[in-house]
């Protein structure tokens, strides 16, 4: 069975890397077989690719000094240069990190925490929220408050997106933006005491 699926596999990967090539579009996320599989855009209203966008993290990266540390909620994280700077991806904000975090809706604690472990810069794309926006975590909570789907890991994971991007925003009053271009900002924390 392996063996003769496995050709029809790397045929199939085959087509889908040419597709790709020839729409220039990419195959996942916001790309035609997530369309065509799903029936709709992947990300329905969320972050879609656009030639430039390299160009605007690489631009928010160099507001951060080479060598510091960076906290990082971003569409595209992916485009940064890992090499100038140690990057933290934040990722299913509230649920998956160090055990010993503060609650999602607390941005002075985040700027307090933040510091002592090393990171005065942090990083949000606020204009499409990384993504993952608020009305999409709201659909999911709802969706996961149902009898039929009901997920209380789900349910919690929404909640703490919705609050963690909030804590973003407001950890710029801790803070000085030396990095703002409409879509994205990199504030650097001050010291809270």
């Amino acid at each position: 069975m392996l063996r003769a699926g496995l050709p029809v596999l790397l045929a199939g990967a085959l087509v889908v890397m040419a597709m790709s090539k020839a729409t220039d579009r990419p195959w996942v996320a916001n790309g035609w077989l997530a369309e065509w599989i799903l029936g709709r855009p992947a990300n329905e209203g969320g972050s879609q690719w656009r030639s430039g966008r390299a160009g605007q993290l690489r631009a928010m990266q160099a507001a951060v000094p080479p060598g510091e540390p960076l906290l990082v909620l971003l569409s595209w994280p992916s485009l940064l240069d890992f090499r100038r700077n140690p990057i933290a991806v934040m990722d299913h904000t509230g649920k998956i990190g160090p055990p010993v975090r503060p609650a999602t809706d607390d941005p002075l604690a985040w700027s307090r925490y933040l510091i002592r472990i090393g990171y005065r810069y942090v990083a949000y794309s606020y204009a499409d929220e990384a993504v993952y926006t608020r009305n999409w975590a709201r659909r999911d909570i709802e969706r996961f408050t149902d009898p039929y789907w009901f997920s209380p890991f789900m349910v919690s994971f929404g909640i703490a997106h919705i609050q963690m991007r909030a804590t973003l925003i407001a950890l710029r009053n801790f803070g000085d933006v030396i990095y703002d271009d409409g879509e994205v900002f990199v504030v650097r924390l001050r010291d809270q005491s």
